[in-house]
């Protein structure tokens, strides 16, 4: 019983819907929902004769209101800063006009508001004809709010039109592959920005209304104009959800931007950066060579995107090591198979690994685009080592399967965190249990290696950290690191502790007890940082270890051998 309620309480959906709820704009949203439905049903009441009922549904509206204006005393300082915020940027004229305007005429709104809410709680007592003037200015400025975002969004969206026009154009025009990403990147990017103002151009349809009719402009009655508001405050509040629930985009990642109403985890201050967490500016040769490649073949690279502290150390190496050695490592983003096929090869590596952002807009999440990139990698460079870190394709086993099925060496999926960090650290829609299951089913299909990440610093446990160990080894896994988290952007968790170095060391030692065949611990490892250094590693230690690597590579079953000396 006591496992089952534990299941509810933290499951990912309650937790997130505490994220919303401690939002003001979460709960704004939720209120106007519920007050907007008391205000139909009052009317619904009405219509059939029960005006006694009606009363009590009515004097919820009045409350709710009451408390959505408390809520919302600071929000005309916001409308004006996102004025003056609109003023500096250089957004097309006609949008920044609209912008600020809109903005401007919301701040007004939301001011006369707060005269009607002191006037509600008998804080201002004003003339019956001064509070009906009030009242007409607020709602005067609320319709001339959302006029001026209806034109914004008729603005945007034909520009958005005459880009994604003129990319189309290039396309069919110019055959370059090294263009090709970028031009794809854009016009997903235009795609969605476009459904984002189609959303908003829907919600602001249907409030127009409720400041109409309170004018006298429109003749609906409270019937229509609640269910209109209804409607728009659960459209607003799944937007507001999704926002919060998606996380940073890859471009916020890169800019650093955060949006308003963010909530942020962990140690609300954070701790000094270390010096042992200070890494140098990347540069070299090989570095220039691989990153120049990239440039040309119209190729990403995780390594760049996510800010790697040992983008230097595995670009860049000894002087010829990724000619002679072949033991760099390098994190391609799937974008193009052909090109990315032909920078591997041309790198001289002995080890690649690739990854991919989550790709929820795919019915296959990209499985068989890992199956096919892996397969032109192995075509054009046979003796390159091949790791694919997965996503866990919303626990979909068939998916998992294309990819371990396609030759690849290494099978690898991120647990992240402990199981009761989970919630809050991942996607809302990731667990725990799905990334173990994962990580089973991979290797039941006859991948030879699959291997993990942990990070630190996120307020796990020791105990915590020593079970998420053992589920590990519970369904084969070969390969764990330990890492150091390290705040991305602003709008991403805080650090709750920086690790020390020793700490690192005695969980490299727990993991290998366990049975881990190998376990990288320390604070700048990364789960591709230098993954090739497994094969050498083993080799370099000796007879013994040697053995067990060409054990492993002969298809032997890792756990026997991880209790092999």
């Amino acid at each position: 019983m006591a496992n089952v309620t534990s299941q509810v309480v933290l499951h990912p959906a309650v937790s997130h819907s505490i994220k919303v709820g401690a939002t003001t704009l979460g709960r704004d949203k939720a209120y106007r929902a519920v007050q907007n439905f008391a205000r139909f049903y009052a009317w619904l009441l009405i219509s059939r004769g029960k005006k006694t009922d009606a009363a009590r549904w009515t004097a919820l509206k009045s409350h709710l209101g009451t408390a959505r204006k408390l809520l919302r005393l600071g929000k005309p300082m916001e409308h004006l800063q996102a004025a003056l915020r609109a003023a500096l940027t250089s957004a097309p004229p006609l949008e920044q006009i609209t912008t600020i305007a809109r903005q401007i005429a919301y701040f007004l709104y939301l001011s006369f508001d707060t005269f009607s809410w002191a006037q509600s709680i008998k804080f201002a007592n004003f003339a019956p004809d001064t509070a009906a003037k009030i009242s007409r200015l607020a709602n005067r400025s609320w319709l001339a709010g959302i006029l001026l975002s209806i034109v914004h969004a008729a603005v945007k969206t034909a520009r958005l039109r005459r880009e994604a026009k003129l990319l189309h154009a290039e396309k069919h025009k110019e055959k370059d592959l090294s263009l090709e990403a970028e031009r794809e990147a854009k016009l997903r990017l235009i795609a969605a920005t476009r459904a984002a103002v189609r959303h908003q151009f829907i919600i602001d349809f249907l409030d127009l209304w409720n400041p109409a009719t309170s004018l006298g402009l429109s003749n609906l009655n409270d019937g229509v104009v609640g269910i209109f508001s209804v409607i728009s405050s659960l459209m607003a509040l799944e937007k507001h959800w999704d926002t919060l629930a998606a996380g940073p985009s890859l471009d916020d990642f890169i800019s650093g931007d955060a949006p308003p109403d963010r909530i942020i985890l962990g140690n609300p201050r954070g701790p000094r950066l270390p010096a042992h967490l200070k890494t140098a500016i990347p540069s070299g040769e090989s570095f220039s060579k691989i990153k120049k490649d990239l440039r040309g073949l119209g190729l990403h690279t995780v390594c760049e995107e996510a800010r790697c502290p040992n983008i230097g150390d595995c670009w860049g190496g000894k002087p010829g090591a990724t000619e002679a050695e072949g033991r760099s490592a390098a994190t391609a983003t799937i974008m193009l198979m052909e090109n990315t096929a032909e920078a591997i090869s041309r790198w001289g590596l002995g080890y690649i690994v690739l990854t991919s952002v989550d790709r929820d807009d795919l019915a296959d999440g990209g499985s068989h685009h890992f199956a096919e990139t892996i397969r032109k990698i192995k075509q054009k460079a046979p003796h390159i080592l091949v790791e694919a870190l997965t996503g866990d394709f919303w626990g979909s086993l068939k998916d998992v399967s294309v990819v371990a099925k396609s030759g690849l060496d290494v099978y690898a999926h991120n647990i992240e965190t402990v199981e009761a960090l989970t919630p809050y650290v991942r996607d809302r829609r990731a667990t725990f249990r799905t990334s173990l299951q994962v990580l089973e089913h991979a290797k039941k299909e006859g991948v030879r290696i699959t291997k993990t990440s942990i990070m630190l610093g996120l307020g796990e446990k020791e105990d915590q950290v020593l079970h998420t160990l053992e589920e590990l080894r519970k369904v084969d896994v070969d390969v764990v690191t330990f890492g150091q988290y390290m705040r991305p952007t602003k709008r991403h968790m805080k650090v709750d502790r920086y690790v020390e170095p020793a700490e690192f060391d005695n969980w490299k030692k727990v993991a290998e007890d366990l049975g881990f065949l190998y376990v990288a611990s320390g604070p700048l490892v990364r789960s591709s940082y230098k993954a090739g250094e497994f094969y050498i590693e083993n080799v370099l230690r000796g007879k013994g270890a040697e053995n067990k690597a060409k054990k492993l590579l002969a298809g032997h079953d890792s756990t026997t051998l991880a209790a092999e000396t």
